[in-house]
């Protein structure tokens, strides 16, 4: 399937700027043709996000989609992935340096960022072909029809991206709301539309429990995808208590954003798993060497079908049928899906990945610092939060250390606890101790 103009056509979008939207759209299509090359989109405000990357797809361009709050290391990484525009983040086109030149590219490419090894930028890559597979499967898991969003989350998040491309694949709508305006009580244009749906990760959920005049209205949408982190139980009896429609699911960049989903009743009888594979994906439980495992066995989570990712840049094109995720998990005996965790050190905080390595870097940058680990600790709100342990090399305040990361990195990846130590504990084979390292943070620090 391709976007077409047609799809493009009649109220789909709604929200602030949503008038307007077709002439932005016309000017960003007049930039966008008549080029081969790759077009960078990193636009902060959402409209103008949207447009450029619309713009490009009609236009048959390939498009990276950014982070616009990147920090100066981030940026450095696309830049040497020849994916950096000449002329800044935002409806560019991307150009190479005399050093590097960009990646070749076919027609119609989505890159989307997602979490890469050792904390560097990476892109999946994806085409209207995949994301609309993954569309299509979303509309028939939820009983079929048009798909109706309220979308608060970031478009260059596959989570947030979905969102708009389920409008215009069902024949459905978006509203783009500013998570703000949402959590302050001020509910959406759509709000008098019940049946829709409202994508979130734990963190927005438990701040949306808090506004009372919001409840009537979810307790009306279709249902409330919840995914990116894992949730505490105190936060998922919560509202199935206030008898909210909650969907908790399973996805990732790699697949098109939603990979299982257990049904809002389900929920609402108790059941806390992420549900069964939508139907345009088949998950299974890989053991060594990619062996299936049976049920109640715990293995690495595989995917396979038409809504996976083609490759990843930097790296090379994907061979094999099924995508062996990094997740951990079982399959119950009625074929639902179980997390446990990741395999590696990636802290998910909020609905964000954060390399550990990454951050590290950044500190053992400072002089003040001659060693330093970080980590995720399990939290109720964040499902983790980023956590520092350090060894100073000098006088240094926390906040300077803080300070120092948040001018390299995005704001998501600056640790939220710290803690001096005189040495890391490591075994004799210089293996950080990490389980001694949690103990450690979950204490109180002497006084």
């Amino acid at each position: 399937m391709s976007l077409t103009e047609e799809m493009l056509h009649g109220p789909w979008l709604r929200g602030a700027g949503a008038r307007t939207f077709p002439q932005r759209l016309a000017q960003e299509r007049a930039s966008a043709s008549g080029g081969p090359g790759c077009i960078l989109v990193a636009e902060a405000e959402p409209m103008a996000f949207l447009a450029a990357f619309l713009a490009a797809v009609l236009e048959g361009r390939p498009v990276a989609l950014g982070n616009h709050a990147w920090g100066p290391d981030e940026w450095r990484q696309v830049e040497a992935l020849g994916l950096r525009a000449d002329a800044g983040p935002g409806g560019s086109e991307c150009a190479g340096t005399a050093a590097v030149e960009p990646p070749r590219l076919e027609p119609g490419e989505i890159l989307i960022p997602t979490g890469g090894s050792g904390g560097r930028v990476r892109f999946a890559r994806h085409s209207w072909s995949t994301l609309a597979a993954a569309a299509e499967g979303f509309a028939r898991f939820f009983d079929g029809g048009p798909v109706h969003s309220v979308c608060v989350l970031p478009l260059f998040h596959v989570s947030g991206l979905m969102q708009v491309v389920r409008a215009l694949v069902t024949g459905g709508t978006v509203e783009l709301v500013e998570w703000r305006d949402l959590a302050r009580g001020r509910g959406p244009e759509s709000t008098a539309t019940p049946g829709g749906f409202l994508s979130l990760v734990p963190t927005q959920l438990r701040r949306l429990l808090a506004v009372e005049e919001l409840h009537g209205w979810m307790r009306g949408l279709r249902a409330i995808p919840l995914g990116g982190a894992a949730a505490g139980a105190d936060l998922l009896t919560a509202a199935a208590q206030l008898e909210l429609p909650v969907a908790l699911s399973y996805g990732s960049t790699e697949t098109g954003a939603m990979a299982t989903a257990l049904p809002p009743s389900d929920f609402l009888r108790g059941e806390r798993t992420s549900g069964r594979p939508l139907p345009h994906l088949a998950v299974r439980i890989a053991g060594a060497a990619g062996k299936k495992l049976p049920a109640e066995v715990v293995g690495r989570i595989q995917v396979a079908g038409d809504s996976l990712f083609k490759g990843y840049i930097p790296g090379g094109w994907r061979t094999e049928r099924e995508w062996i995720s990094g997740d951990l998990g079982y399959l119950d005996r009625w074929g639902r899906l179980v997390i446990l965790g990741r395999e590696d050190r990636v802290v998910v905080s909020g609905g964000e990945k954060v390399s550990p390595e990454e951050v590290e870097r950044v500190l053992l940058s400072s002089d003040r610092v001659a060693d330093a680990v970080v980590l995720g600790l399990a939290h109720p709100d964040w499902g983790q939060v980023v956590a520092a342990v350090y060894v100073a090399a000098g006088p240094v305040a926390e906040e300077d250390l803080a300070a120092l990361v948040r001018s390299r990195l995005a704001p998501h990846k600056v640790p939220k606890v710290w803690r001096a130590v005189a040495t890391i504990p490591r075994s004799p084979q210089g293996k950080v101790e990490r389980q001694t390292l949690e103990a450690m943070l979950r204490r109180p620090e002497s006084t």
